[in-house]
């Protein structure tokens, strides 16, 4: 089995709301990716004087032809909410053999980060 015949479930979240208190509810979620292959992009310290430390953590994920992802969207993966970065564009199609071009189907690749603030960074 090809780990995108199994891969992992991603949840696409909606706008975060308040209650009649004020209080922040849960993102609902508005669609599940099955199906997607997740691996990490890179972890970053950030640190210096005159702002707040903290470290950045990045994931790929490689989610099935047809599915809808736009910059600034959330996502829920492996329990932890993301940010889907800007998408750069790329055009898979170039240099293929017109006789596949109709059933190849490229995957979507986007690249999501979450920062998190530390008082501890190293």
């Amino acid at each position: 089995m090809r780990p995108d015949q199994a891969g992992e479930t991603v949840l696409k979240l909606g706008e975060a709301g308040r209650d009649s208190r004020d209080k922040p509810l849960p993102r609902p979620v508005i669609s599940e990716i099955e199906h997607c292959v997740v691996s990490p992009a890179g972890d970053q310290v950030v640190k210096g004087e005159g702002f707040v430390h903290g470290d950045i953590y990045k994931y790929q994920i490689l989610a099935p032809p047809g599915t809808s992802l736009k910059d600034g969207d959330v996502l829920r993966v492996r329990g932890e909410e993301f940010t889907v970065d800007p998408i750069q564009g790329f055009d898979y199609s170039v240099g293929r053999r017109p006789a596949l071009g109709r059933r190849h189907r490229p995957k979507v690749l986007v690249t999501v980060s979450r920062g998190e603030v530390s008082g501890d960074v190293a």
